[in-house]
């Protein structure tokens, strides 16, 4: 049983207090408190990078490190408007009697082009002890004119290593008996995202859940990505589309099905190269099939074709996206080969003349 608040989420109740408890995101650690110490923070600061990897955490802790008397969090999405932005400006306009101010603008991609003039007239004459920190997963959609005014710090997804060992001493502390496997699992799922990991963790403790299995069973998960790989070596654009009409009806989602092929590839190259991986049973086996298939060069070109998909997710069509990367992964794991001759499809017969 959990030691303690049981009511209290796992990932609310571990969250990082200070820079060196951030995980996974040691260098803008360092720098960040570093600036502290120096009193060298600038006035505006860009944290980039995926969901749940501590972007906002740690501009939660600079707030904490400069002891700010006002520390004001906006989310973006919903209060991106050039009048919201403006109204959070006015507060700039009075003095903090020497004490620091952070202003903290989640999702800042989403504010407004009206919005990102407003907030770029004050960054170019910053009021003084203000620090402005936005915070993105998609700076890309942040301006020039105002990415100019800002020091960026890209936030990494956290490597499986460091968000396992983070997980586990979790578990150990609330006295989680949570399987290696079950745990292992966990994180692989989260792709970097150490919320979404000790999210998972608390789900699985109160559902009394400590086993991989029986987790699997429970969230009815489903893994698209060694169905469709084996369907890409066989050449056939057909069985291709096919199988990913099964898997995304099982998945829903385009951007999960890229996520778990680019997972499963990642396993096939660790098995090229000699490595081990902690999976057992049916999900070790069908990868082991799968590497001794495909050559190095070959999931290479897969990962890639898929990191560009990832990019391109958010268009109109994520599917259709998805589709034609299927086609060219197909293209590139059979190349070269010989494979046998498809079956033209069969024409309908002829009306028989009355």
């Amino acid at each position: 049983m959990m030691s303690d608040a049981t009511t209290q989420p796992l990932a609310l109740k571990y969250r990082p207090q200070t820079f060196p408890d951030l995980v996974g995101q040691r260098l803008n650690a360092q720098v960040l408190q570093r600036m502290v110490e120096t009193a060298q923070v600038p006035p505006a600061l860009l944290f980039s990078g995926p969901s749940g990897v501590g972007k906002t955490t740690a501009a939660r802790v600079l707030a904490s490190q400069l002891e700010a008397s006002d520390v004001i969090e906006v989310d973006a999405a919903s209060n991106g408007g050039v009048d919201q932005i403006r109204k959070l400006l006015d507060v700039t306009r009075f003095s903090t009697g020497g004490a620091h101010r952070l202003l903290i603008l989640d999702e800042a991609h989403s504010i407004t082009r009206q919005g990102f003039e407003a907030l770029l007239k004050t960054l170019e004459e910053p009021p003084g002890n203000t620090i402005f920190v936005l915070v993105t997963t998609e700076p890309h959609k942040v301006p020039g004119t105002v990415l100019s005014r800002l020091v960026e710090f890209e936030f990494r997804a956290i490597p499986d290593a460091d968000v396992l060992d983070r997980v586990a001493v979790v578990a150990q502390k609330e006295q989680i008996p949570a399987s290696f496997p079950l745990l292992n699992h966990i994180v692989r799922r989260a792709n970097g995202n150490l919320r979404s990991a000790l999210t998972a963790l608390d789900q699985a403790w109160r559902a009394g859940v400590t086993e991989r299995e029986a987790y699997i069973e429970l969230t009815g998960e489903h893994d698209p990505a060694p169905a469709l790989l084996k369907a890409c070596t066989s050449g056939d654009h057909a069985l291709v589309f096919t199988t990913l009409d099964e898997q995304l009806a099982a998945v829903g989602s385009p951007g999960q099905v890229t996520a778990e092929l680019i997972a499963c590839l990642r396993d096939l190259l660790v098995l090229r190269a000699g490595g081990t991986l902690t999976l057992t049973g049916e999900d070790y086996e069908i990868r082991r099939q799968l590497a001794l298939r495909l050559e190095q060069e070959r999931i290479l070109a897969a990962i890639r074709l898929l990191w560009e998909v990832k990019t391109k997710l958010h268009n109109d069509d994520p599917r259709g996206t998805l589709e034609m990367a299927l086609v060219l992964i197909s293209e590139a794991f059979t190349k070269g080969k010989d494979l046998p001759a498809q079956k033209a499809p069969e024409r309908p017969a002829a009306p028989s003349p009355e």
